[in-house]
């Protein structure tokens, strides 16, 4: 399992990216975390819970993630403190 480390900058408590994603490990960090699905759907895997997430729908988790592409898939990934 792997422990990430958010990185910060301007002094803002917010890191947002857009992503494409086919595979990503389990996962954690100290950081809540909202995905929101653009294109495509995937599935996400929290703590013992499965979840599919369609286009157009988003989450919060603060928990241990791991993500799979169920198809093509472009995401918005926000880590907040």
């Amino acid at each position: 399992m792997i422990k990430e480390k958010t990185s910060y900058t301007d002094d803002l408590p917010v890191n947002i990216r857009i992503v494409e994603i086919e595979e990503y490990p389990l996962h954690f960090h100290q950081d809540i975390e909202f995905v929101y699905v653009l294109r495509g759907d995937i599935s996400l895997k929290c703590g013992y819970f499965t979840y599919h997430i369609t286009e157009g729908t988003g989450m919060n988790f603060r928990d241990f993630l791991c993500f799979a592409r169920v198809e093509f898939s472009e995401m918005i990934l926000a880590r907040y403190q």
